[in-house]
């Protein structure tokens, strides 16, 4: 039986904002109900303890988050959330009775955003990343965006160092601030790119996957709008998806550093690992 890493499920694919480096979805705008969550959830714990509330949308939004979290936790799921962190208190909400094993704030977000007061925003994330913490979360604070000109970096690094201390800014890698929380920097990268390249490597159905909204399973979360659909999980058994002839062929391929689908030739993600 195959075994992941982790798995990606996309609870709603609504958002509350309008970021530059988002490529935004074409699909229908929907939540995933508690009943579909439940089936999607029983499927994903045969393959993994670890689960990502994240592929688009703004999780936060969700009406039925605390009763996804709620359910996870009786299977004994480590639920990761990443969120743009705009509607951080609802997350204050659910930690309080909840277990949640990682949270990842995206405060690139702030910059691509006028509409979001820094000093307000900053606070609010700080104040929960230091309860969280304390509750044994860990707290990822993500500046993905490398080579971006729309950035508000340095008031976000200054606001950090007023509340944790001189440290060093790194353009990559990661920055304890206190214990279980964490800066993360990384290069700005492309979803999707408009020439083609086929020897790539990728981590897709090697030790990921993810699920979109509507059910349909995909080999990662890059693959946003599904083109690269390998079966529904409301609708078929997730173990015969992802042992099916398509997915082998995805596997396969990238096990010879080679992308056999079109979309996986256009991922600007998986160029940066190199072959």
């Amino acid at each position: 039986m195959k075994k992941f890493n982790k798995a990606y499920l996309e609870i709603t694919n609504r958002c509350n904002l309008s970021c530059s480096f988002c490529p935004k979805t074409k699909r229908e705008l929907r939540n995933m109900s508690l009943a579909e969550f439940k089936i999607a959830v029983d499927e994903i714990s045969k393959v993994t303890k670890y689960i990502y509330f994240h592929v688009l949308g703004e999780p936060t939004l969700h009406p039925d988050l605390p009763a996804f979290v709620e359910y996870a936790n009786s299977l004994g799921m480590k639920i990761t959330i990443t969120t743009n962190g705009t509607l951080v208190e609802k997350l204050s909400d659910i930690i309080e009775n909840h277990n949640i094993y990682k949270v990842n704030f995206s405060l690139q977000a702030v910059g691509s955003n006028d509409s979001i007061n820094l000093a307000s925003y900053m606070e609010k994330v700080l104040e929960f990343s230091k309860t969280a913490t304390e509750k044994g979360t860990l707290v990822v604070l993500r500046l993905w965006n490398n080579g971006s000109k729309i950035n508000r970096n340095q008031e976000i690094v200054e606001v950090l160092k007023t509340n944790f201390g001189e440290f060093e800014y790194k353009d990559s890698g990661s920055v304890t601030l206190i214990p279980k929380l964490y800066l993360e920097r990384a290069d700005e990268f492309l979803w999707q790119c408009s020439d083609e390249v086929e020897n790539l490597y990728c981590y897709g159905l090697k030790d990921q996957f993810g699920v979109l909204v509507d059910g349909t399973v995909i080999p990662c979360c890059i693959d946003s709008e599904g083109e690269i659909p390998l079966g529904n999980i409301f609708k078929n058994n997730l173990l015969t998806i992802l042992e099916s002839e398509k997915s082998e062929m995805v596997t396969c391929g990238f096990q010879k550093k080679k992308a056999v689908e079109s979309r996986c030739k256009r991922c600007g993600f998986a160029r940066r690992f190199k072959v």
